[in-house]
């Protein structure tokens, strides 16, 4: 498909293109004429969106909207492949930043959620090998179906676990899926492979249902 830009009765075709309809106010640039877009500024019943897409492989892009007819609106940052792009960071209109992978800072806190089946394990590799941990089961479920845990987690080239408060119980060994107590969330690990690394959180899930569980480390 031929691009052009009609400036003042002037159009020049090429690789950036306007759309023509009165409801439909668009910029789009692109690498070659048939190439993907790797710019579209538009504008049309009420939305508008700004797109930076660097299509192939791999792809990333940034991508701002707001559609006017729903009242919302949200900025994307993504990246991973033509075929299966993955949003990163999604900032919502109300201001909630989302991320798909959870946070991580150097000095700070890390955290995310993760996804277990009964009688199951799921790993998590905390950002320092010692730290306090914060667990909780079923965050966005009412009372009593969730509750919350305060560990002190080392997965050095020791395992040191403790439950400081909460309803989560602490092993220092490996989990299996059947370690634990029949209903129990048990909280176990990996040592790490040497020195200066990080070894692995294990949870495990014996609620008798399929849990999502929301962690995060403090210091």
């Amino acid at each position: 498909m031929a691009s052009e830009l009609n400036v003042g009765g002037i159009t020049t075709t090429g690789n950036v293109g306007v759309g023509a309809s009165p409801d439909d106010h668009r910029l789009v640039v692109r690498e070659t004429a048939s190439d993907e877009k790797v710019l579209e500024l538009s504008s049309a019943n009420g939305s508008c969106k700004i797109d930076f897409s660097r299509n192939g492989d791999p792809t990333a892009f940034i991508k701002m909207f707001e559609d006017g007819a729903s009242g919302t609106g949200a900025l994307l940052f993504g990246t991973g492949t033509s075929v299966t792009p993955t949003t990163r960071l999604t900032i919502s209109s109300a201001g909630l930043a989302t991320f798909s992978n959870g946070i991580k800072s150097e000095n700070g806190i890390y955290g995310g959620q993760i996804t277990i089946a009964d009688d199951a394990v799921g790993s998590i590799t905390p950002p320092r090998q010692a730290g306090i941990m914060t667990l909780s089961y079923n965050a966005n479920a009412d009372y009593p179906s969730h509750w919350a845990s305060l560990l002190y987690c080392d997965v050095g080239l020791s395992l040191y676990n403790i439950v400081l408060a909460g309803g989560a119980t602490a092993v220092n060994t490996d989990v299996t899926g059947t370690t634990g107590a029949n209903g129990a969330t048990t909280v176990g690990g990996v040592v790490a492979a040497g020195t200066g690394q990080v070894g692995t959180i294990k949870i495990e899930n014996r609620s008798s249902g399929s849990v999502t569980y929301w962690y995060n480390f403090i210091g």
